[in-house]
This record gives C-alpha cells, structure tokens and sequence, in this order.
C-alpha cells in the first residue's frame, strides 16, 4: 500500500534524513524503513511506500525544511498520526493472465474511471495479484514493457521499432471489501483494435 503526498509546488531538494515514519508498538513510536518516491508522470505528487498493517497507528513527520521548491520556499515542520483500516475494508484482485507472447518484463496497472493508474504489478507466471484495494470501479490493463524501463514506450519508426503492446480487460472489474476476485485473462480473445 501507499500514502501520497501533494505539493503545491514542484520540488528542488528532498532531505529524506528529515521524513520520520513510525509505527506504534505498545505505547511506544519504532521508526520504521520507508521509501519516498515522485508519481509517474506527475511533478508535485510523491508516494511513501512501506509495509502498512491493518488496524495499527502510524505517525508521519517531516522536519522543517525536509523539502525545498523550486522557488526557494522551505516546507513548515509537519506531524500527522493515522491509522490503517481492518481488512474487513479492503478487497483482492488476481488475475490469470493466458494467451502468452509477452516479455519478462509485462505489468497490469488498475485504473480508474478517468484511465489513470492507480496500481501496479508485475505478471509472474501469468500472474498478478492487488491486496488492500479500496472497494470500487476499476479498469485493468497490460503493458508489455520490452525493454524494462518500468512505462510504455511509443516506439520510434526511423529506427524501425514498434510500440509495446498495451491490452486492456474487456470489462470493467466492481471490487467490494472482504471480496477475493480472481479473474482469467486471455489477452488475444478480444481483438486489440475494439479492447479499448
């Protein structure tokens, strides 16, 4: 799961050494590891990455100047505890990806109404599963990623080189909390030119 960050401007400098984030264990706050990474596509958005558990407190806190814009601005000392919902509260998507032809290197990303991703992962052995979804409406997509560089590429005609192929879920998928769903995929049983 993540938790995302907005700014009302874009960033110069991210002093990581001044985001704390802590776990209550007892009555006591353990500072727990935690990534700190800009949104694809989006210059004011971050997320925080870290192995949230249901049902506990966290507290988030960024020290004065943690953050600097790109006009000069310092970001104000910021404290906000929160606490993660019961698992009661969340859904399970999987997907059973068949039709073959991909790379190593294939991702599903969950959407939402408006086509912008909301969610990630990599296909394993045809296989991609979302834990901790927010019950909702969402869209499912493939991107073939052949050349790693984790988004999808337009391909370039002077060097020959096609765009990587993009498949989408020809319905839409209603995720409801305590719902385990698990969907087959065959990518090519839908013609690609009406998927979409």
């Amino acid at each position: 799961a993540t938790l995302t960050v907005e700014f009302t401007e874009p960033l110069a400098c991210i002093d990581t050494q001044a985001i704390h984030l802590s776990l209550k264990v007892d009555t006591l706050w353990k500072e727990i590891p935690y990534r700190f990474e800009q949104l694809d596509g989006e210059i004011r958005k971050y997320r925080i990455r870290a192995e949230w558990r249901p049902e506990q407190e966290y507290e988030l806190v960024f020290d004065s100047t943690a953050f600097t814009g790109i006009y000069g601005l310092h970001s104000d000392k910021m404290k906000q505890t929160m606490k993660m919902r019961s698992l009661d509260d969340y859904g399970t998507l999987a997907f059973d990806v068949k039709g073959g032809g991909l790379s190593p290197n294939a991702y599903v990303e969950l959407l939402d109404n408006n086509d912008k991703p909301v969610r990630r992962q990599m296909l394993k052995k045809g296989n991609a599963q979302f834990f901790f979804l927010n019950p909702g409406k969402y869209y499912a997509r493939i991107v073939d990623d052949t050349n790693g560089n984790g988004k999808w590429d337009t391909g370039l005609y002077a060097d020959r080189l096609q765009p990587e192929s993009v498949y989408y879920f020809p319905q839409m998928l209603d995720v409801r909390a305590l719902w385990d769903m698990r969907q087959d995929w065959d990518i090519h049983a839908t013609p690609v030119i009406k998927q979409k």
